[in-house]
């Protein structure tokens, strides 16, 4: 829960004006509090949702994670100075195979809800980082190195974009 937090906030506040809740890391000395648009307050007469945007908005990083319906995003649908790289996830299960987008034909079709497919893509300037998306990109969902690679490939990324 948020209300009380009193480590790093990452711009949210502890009083629940942002939300109760939020996803927070504490990788390798590093604080990192997630700014999640299902978490943050939605309020039916803000048509344009400001306070997401704020959040958000300001963001270097942006995760986005595609739910078995979604079959595409397109980064120029977000208007932002600050975002420079976006992570896309995408849960690999048979209703991702209706997009008729594949994403590893030489995949077994078992154990696809199992899988995560991994994109990233960055404003122009912004240098490679390390560590590297196998290629394919499709990871196992239960692998304990995953969050470790994706929080040190995350935080790679604001650095490069910050250079």
């Amino acid at each position: 829960p948020l209300r009380n937090w009193n480590r790093f906030l990452g711009g949210l506040d502890a009083d629940g004006r942002t939300g109760d809740y939020s996803v927070f890391a504490d990788f390798r000395g590093l604080e990192i509090m997630f700014h999640v648009s299902t978490m943050l307050p939605f309020r039916s007469n803000d048509k344009q949702q400001l306070e997401r945007k704020r959040h958000i908005g300001n963001d270097v990083v942006v995760i986005v994670f595609q739910e078995d319906e979604s079959c595409t995003f397109n980064p120029a649908w977000v208007n932002s100075e600050f975002i420079h790289v976006f992570f896309v996830v995408r849960e690999r299960d048979s209703a991702l195979e209706e997009c008729k987008q594949p994403l590893h034909d030489q995949q077994p079709e078992e154990n696809l809800a199992e899988q995560y497919q991994i994109a990233t893509t960055a404003q122009e300037g912004v240098p490679p980082y390390a560590p590297h998306l196998l290629s394919p990109p499709v990871y196992p969902r239960i692998q304990p190195q995953l969050g470790q690679f994706l929080l040190t490939k995350i935080i790679n990324a604001e650095i490069a974009a910050q250079h």
